[in-house]
């Protein structure tokens, strides 16, 4: 996948689509500050992106946090209320 983006990348330098791509690959081969690099890049031309965001904030947590899964670091949910009778 990352070779397939780097391949796009050469056609067009500007293919968010691509950094997007291999920014994912990244992060799956826990290239961590790779993967923070081309979400970085793509957040600088979509600055509103909330996916690209979140999973900017994901490496991030990941490269910082080895071993624990981002969904480790939720906060734990409330309990519900008890329904009304």
């Amino acid at each position: 996948m990352v070779d397939d983006a780097n391949a796009a990348l050469k056609i067009d330098s500007k293919y968010l689509k691509a950094y997007h791509r291999r920014g994912k690959a990244y992060f799956e081969l826990r290239k961590y500050e790779q993967a923070i690099k081309d979400f970085q890049y793509i957040l600088e031309r979509e600055p509103d992106n909330k996916d690209i965001n979140q999973s900017l904030m994901d490496a991030r947590y990941r490269l910082n946090n080895p071993g624990l899964e981002p969904e480790d670091r939720k906060a734990p949910s409330k309990p519900k209320a008890a329904p009304i009778q």
